[in-house]
C-alpha cells in the first residue's frame, strides 16, 4: 500500500508550523525571565500607553538573600522610560517572610518606586507596616532593601504595640540582627496593664 504524497506534504507542513510556534513560545518565555532577572516573576495585564507599558494589578514574587520570600503587588506598575529597572507603582502592598516562621512584614502605601536592580523599594505617602507581635509603624516613608530585609523609615513616625507606642522622626531595622534603632526625638508610653 502506497501512501499518499500529498497527505505526507500536509503532514509535514503541520509539523513544522507546530515546531515554529513552538520555538517562538519559548523564545518570548526565555526573553521574559531573563527580563525580570532570576528567582523574580511577574503576573499582570499589561497595557501600554503614548510614552510606556504598564501593568495592572502586577503581582511579582521572590526570595531574597536569606531565602526569606516576598510578594509586591501594585494596582499599577510602570516602568520608567529613562531606566532599565525602576518602576513606579500606585497603591503597593508587600509581604516579606512569612508567617510561619513569625518574620512577616506587611507594608501598605499610596504610591512607590521598586528598583528591581537594586533591589529596593520607596514606599511613600500613608504607609502602614505591620510586624509579627502586633507591631503597627505609621510614617510618610519607608525605604526597604528586598536582599536583607532592611528597612529605613522616615518620620514623622509612630511604633505601635499591645505595651507601647513610640514616636520618633527616623528608625533604621536590621533584618540580620532583629534590632529597631530609633533616633530623634524618641518617646515611649506604656500602656496599662489590663486586670
Amino acid at each position: 500500500m502506497a501512501s499518499d504524497p500529498t497527505h505526507h506534504s500536509r503532514r509535514v507542513r503541520r509539523l513544522r508550523q507546530a515546531m515554529l510556534v513552538t520555538a517562538l513560545a519559548l523564545l518570548v518565555l526565555v526573553l521574559l525571565w531573563s527580563s525580570f532577572g532570576s528567582g523574580t516573576w511577574f503576573d499582570a495585564r499589561v497595557t501600554s500607553g503614548p510614552a510606556q507599558a504598564e501593568m495592572i494589578d502586577a503581582v511579582m514574587r521572590g526570595r531574597n538573600q536569606q531565602g526569606q520570600p516576598y510578594i509586591l503587588r501594585a494596582q499599577v506598575l510602570r516602568k520608567r522610560p529613562e531606566t532599565k529597572s525602576t518602576y513606579d507603582m500606585q497603591a503597593p502592598d508587600i509581604e516579606i517572610g512569612t508567617r510561619r516562621a513569625k518574620d512577616l512584614i506587611q507594608a501598605q502605601a499610596q504610591s512607590g518606586v521598586y528598583d528591581q536592580q537594586m533591589q529596593t523599594i520607596t514606599l511613600s505617602g500613608t504607609v502602614e507596616l505591620r510586624q509579627t507581635g502586633n507591631r503597627t509603624i505609621r510614617a510618610p516613608h519607608v525605604d526597604f532593601n528586598m536582599q536583607n530585609g532592611d528597612f529605613m523609615v522616615q518620620g514623622p513616625l509612630q511604633m505601635e504595640s499591645p505595651a507601647r507606642l513610640i514616636t520618633a522622626d527616623l528608625l533604621n531595622s536590621t533584618a540580620e540582627n532583629k534590632t529597631h534603632e530609633f533616633t530623634n526625638g524618641v518617646i515611649t508610653l506604656f500602656a496599662k496593664e489590663q486586670k
